[in-house]
């Protein structure tokens, strides 16, 4: 009878972190579960002729490990490396792509086709944007360029045959196998002028068609538990322009707020204890780091917050299983 009371004990004691658990599924932050990148503002504007010589690219984070998204789901590490960069003005946003090419001997030159040609055919890249990160099932803008210079965009709500007014350039090296693509995305393309902290969702991409083989490098590639396709808003990274704000610091916080009470039993694990230490001492550091940085940072909160919740609650069973005092 004892040990039935008991079990009643510990499974009623469950029951807040099933709440929390539910709770924390049906409003997960999206922060840290995908890419970031923080764009700075520029003073000078890069002159677009796909030469990556600009005092701007050398102020920027340079982003790589683009991932080789896989058709019906998964990804693995590319063959080819693609970096890209980012900066806005008060005019519009600026993106640099470098693209490593192999096979770059096997990509005539060739003039600009005419406007919204099938860019997906060849070597592209590109980008879709999701203005003001709402997250909606659909992106609002999107933007692709061809290695030739051939433009093709498209927007939601826009007509049909909308062409924006954003402009490119792009250069080759065929010794160094490697291709350079500028683009300007006016803010009258985007219907939205940010400013400094805000925050949309960005998928850059690179699309390669070559030799017969079809394949999509994503910036960010979306997360393990996504259900959507590249192609929809939930799965982008963050674009925050001119600074990430105080998010990490935030989530610092609550991850100290929601275990301040619970010292009694995480003092048992020097190791929980110093992995919120570091964590505070990350976000006294926020301002400083690059976007790739503070995506990291973001991931260890939730890895360190999951830790924490498992590790209290198996000590609080097994302290009720002993008829130790229990502790709150």
């Amino acid at each position: 009878m004892k040990s039935r009371a008991r079990l009643f004990l510990v499974l009623l004691s469950l029951l807040p972190w099933f709440h929390s658990m539910l709770l924390a599924s049906s409003k997960r932050e999206r922060l840290g579960l995908t890419r970031a990148y923080i764009s700075p503002r520029i003073s000078v504007a890069p002159r677009l002729d796909g030469v990556l010589d600009d005092v701007c690219w050398d102020k920027t984070e340079a982003a790589t490990d683009f991932a080789l998204h896989v058709s019906g789901g998964g990804d693995i590490s590319p063959a080819v490396r693609t970096t890209t960069m980012t900066c806005w003005s008060g005019d519009g946003l600026y993106i640099a792509f470098e693209c490593e090419e192999p096979l770059l001997h096997l990509v005539p030159e060739a003039q600009p086709r005419e406007r919204d040609w099938d860019v997906y055919n060849g070597e592209m890249v590109g980008l879709l944007l999701d203005v003001g990160n709402d997250r909606q099932q659909h992106y609002d803008l999107e933007i692709a360029a061809g290695l030739d210079g051939t433009q093709y965009d498209f927007g939601w709500n826009l007509e049909e045959r909308w062409n924006g007014g954003w402009t490119c350039a792009a250069e080759r090296w065929d010794n160094a196998k490697v291709w350079c693509m500028e683009l300007f995305v006016p803010w009258e393309d985007t219907r939205a002028t940010p400013k400094r902290g805000d925050v949309w969702a960005i998928q850059i991409l690179r699309w390669r068609n070559l030799a017969g083989k079809e394949e999509a490098f994503l910036w960010s590639k979306p997360p393990e538990d996504a259900s959507q396709s590249m192609w929809e808003a939930p799965t982008f990274g963050h674009l925050f322009f001119g600074s990430a704000g105080n998010h990490l610091s935030r989530q610092v916080r609550a991850l100290q707020k929601r275990y301040a009470g619970w010292d009694k039993v995480l003092s048992d694990s020097p190791e929980l204890t110093s992995s919120v230490e570091a964590l505070k001492t990350l976000a006294q550091r926020e301002g400083l780091l690059t976007g790739t940085e503070w995506t990291l940072a973001c991931q260890r909160v939730h890895a360190v917050s999951a830790q924490c919740e498992e590790y209290y609650w198996r000590r609080r069973i097994q302290l009720l299983l002993s008829d130790q005092p229990n502790l709150e």
